[in-house]
């Protein structure tokens, strides 16, 4: 997943033990929880299908990653059997995935993940991937002082659509010998307050929200944005960073209901771990005799030539 790796569904689900408690309909005591089968996979348009399977903990409790590789992980789409995913772990990565090479999630088809591990009970989600919103009609001026103004449409369709949006520039570092660029991330991005209809603001100063404030059909949104370092780059950040501001990349996600409600809840969940005073948020969680997230987006991303 594009860093959906970005997710990779952000370490923040990935062991969705970490959390006070993973869905808003339902609220556990944390001692219910322990060994509960964690599934975690935001499907998407751009990649293969690959799903962490990790288990909830108690408290105090300790989680080695070698107890679930074993697991059982089958794949169905529109309900035909399409196989066993295979473990896979890179040297490097902090947590391994069960993958499928061989299939792309297509939208409007209904993919279902099962998976079975002895001692634990049979967890089980459905995911679909929505149909994915154009973005026409794309325009980027720089306008001094360190602005870009920005124009860009998107096409609304007639049935309800969840939307993450974010921009941003790319950033880079010059090896001294080769003067070659690298490209690190995370990326740097900045979008403005009031570009957007009315949202929740989320992962890299983006937004997640409904088309209750649209129209159907063409929707146009402008505004100015600002080139700005990302807040994760606010410990150990190279010095030597520097941004190509020749291009600014503008990132849609057309969301699944639950998809939404996970971005949503999360949201709301980092917004009270910064307020001291507020209550954990809990995070919503689609898995049958589980706990974590198995949705689809459609990813729609265009590089603008900044003139």
């Amino acid at each position: 997943m594009k860093n959906i790796n970005s997710i990779i569904l952000s370490m923040s689900i990935i062991i969705c033990s970490s959390f006070a408690s993973c869905t808003r309909e339902f609220i556990p005591d944390l001692t219910t929880v322990e060994n509960k089968i964690v599934v975690n996979s935001l499907i998407n348009n751009e990649e293969s299908i690959r799903i962490s399977v990790t288990k909830s903990l108690a408290p105090g409790a300790t989680f080695k990653l070698e107890e679930l590789v074993d697991a059982s992980v089958s794949l169905y789409e529109d309900n035909i059997y399409l196989g066993a995913l295979d473990y896979e772990k890179k040297e490097g990565d902090p947590i391994g995935y069960f993958k499928s090479n061989l299939v792309q999630p297509s939208p409007n088809k209904t993919y279902e993940v099962l998976v079975k591990k002895e001692g634990f009970d049979d967890a089980s989600a459905i995911a679909k991937v929505p149909e994915g919103a154009n973005i026409t009609n794309t325009s980027v001026k720089f306008s001094g002082d360190n602005s870009y103004q920005f124009n860009f449409t998107i096409n609304n369709s007639p049935q309800p659509d969840f939307y993450y949006l974010k921009m941003f520039f790319r950033a880079y570092v010059i090896d001294e010998n080769t003067g070659e660029r690298t490209y690190i991330k995370p990326e740097i991005i900045e979008i403005p307050e009031g570009a957007i209809p009315v949202g929740q603001q989320y992962l890299d100063n983006g937004y997640v929200f409904t088309d209750e404030t649209l129209k159907e059909g063409e929707n146009i949104f402008t505004g100015f944005a600002k080139a700005g370092i990302s807040p994760n780059f606010s410990e150990n950040k190279p010095e030597d960073i520097q941004l190509d501001t020749s291009q600014l990349y503008i990132h849609l996600e057309t969301l699944s209901e639950d998809a939404y409600k996970f971005y949503y809840s999360h949201a709301i969940s980092l917004i009270s771990d910064t307020d001291f005073f507020s209550e954990t948020a809990p995070i919503y969680s689609n898995i049958k005799n589980g706990l974590g997230l198995f949705a689809g987006i459609y990813i729609s991303e265009v590089s603008v030539e900044v003139e």
